[in-house]
């Protein structure tokens, strides 16, 4: 009993130590897609990016996701939270350039090939509008 009493002490007194890499994980959402972030994307700096993307202040939420992606810089969420940042800043080529990232990093992120395919058609990119509408009609195919 005295072994189980010290072990759980022991684990509550290292646990807030940990930081970002032990954080709960998060749970972004858009419509019925949801996903689960890795540990860092529950870091705060992630947070305050999806704060004030709620605000719709895109040059401080692209800020905070570039802070998340200089930490990894393959992390899909950060990348694609960072294109939907460019895009809201109207600039285009650079959205396409974190999407691209977000998808590569992770081809089942649905949301970041619908932007990456959006932002691709916006720039006259047919050809590569319509690889993202394959890869997604593939992900709807094996949903069935």
């Amino acid at each position: 009993m005295k072994l189980i009493v010290g072990a759980g002490l022991m684990l509550a007194l290292l646990l807030p130590a940990a930081g970002p890499a032990l954080a709960q994980k998060t749970i972004l959402s858009s419509g019925n897609n949801a996903m689960v972030a890795p540990e860092y994307a529950a870091g705060p700096r992630f947070q305050n990016g999806l704060d004030f993307m709620q605000q719709k202040n895109f040059a401080e939420a692209a800020k905070a996701f570039q802070d998340v992606i200089d930490h990894d810089d393959r992390n899909a969420n950060a990348n694609y939270m960072m294109g939907v940042a460019q895009i809201g800043l109207n600039d285009l080529v650079r959205a396409g350039n974190y999407l691209r990232v977000a998808v590569k990093s992770n081809p089942k992120l649905v949301d970041a090939h619908v932007k990456l395919g959006y932002v691709e058609a916006k720039l006259g990119n047919a050809d590569a509008a319509k690889e993202q509408r394959a890869a997604l009609e593939k992900m709807d195919k094996a949903c069935k």
